[in-house]
């Protein structure tokens, strides 16, 4: 047992080392966007593409407005999410309760085995947050720093590396954030929106 430990620990290791010279001597590609619903286009696109896992932090306050290209993100969203073929975590930070329930349709609705889902009550204060998704720990579709009162940007990054760093805070926000499993954990978060609701 012990010798499969240390031998898990030095594939792991072999792992960071390869992923680090990938990063290094191939370089990161990045993808900017011209517009807003081009990236979104982007972000469904790829979400149809993930082959396994699909880490989603919304986070921040801002939300796009709803276009064509959204309904498009949405629908793809829905179907990785319902086939069940990719692993899909949430984390939401609630500023009202639209997040909330995207979470509840999946988890208590459709009772979907791949996804789950976690949350924050919304800050005390107007903390810039920046919200991402990881597909399949190879690339991170962020919005990247803005001004106050600025448009959005988007921005993707390719890189095994990079994504490992974001899976970090992922997992940073995951393990403490409060879980949505039945519908009386539904019930608590919703009354904690209400008493703090901001939309």
């Amino acid at each position: 047992m012990k010798e499969e430990k240390k031998i898990a620990k030095i594939e792991e290791k072999l792992d960071d080392v390869r992923e680090l010279f990938i990063a290094n001597s191939h370089g990161v590609k990045t993808i900017t966007f011209q517009s807003n619903d081009e990236a979104i286009l982007y972000q469904a696109k790829r979400l149809q593409e993930a082959k396994a896992f699909v880490d989603i932090a919304a986070i921040d306050r801002r939300r796009t407005g709803d276009t064509s290209a959204r309904k498009h993100f949405e629908e793809a969203r829905e179907n990785v999410v319902l086939s069940d073929k990719v692993k899909v975590r949430y984390i939401g930070v609630l500023y009202g309760k639209n997040r909330l329930d995207f979470g509840r349709e999946y988890v208590i609705k459709h009772k979907a085995k791949n996804f789950f889902a976690g949350y924050f009550k919304k800050p005390y204060n107007e903390i810039p947050l920046m919200s991402f998704i990881v597909i399949d720990k190879q690339e991170v579709i962020t919005r990247y720093p803005f001004e106050f009162g600025q448009d959005t940007g988007y921005i993707a990054i390719q890189s095994p590396y990079i994504a490992r760093l974001f899976l970090g805070y992922f997992e940073r926000l995951w393990d403490p954030s409060d879980k949505l499993r039945n519908n009386n954990e539904y019930q608590k978060l919703f009354e904690e929106i209400e008493e703090n609701s901001v939309e």
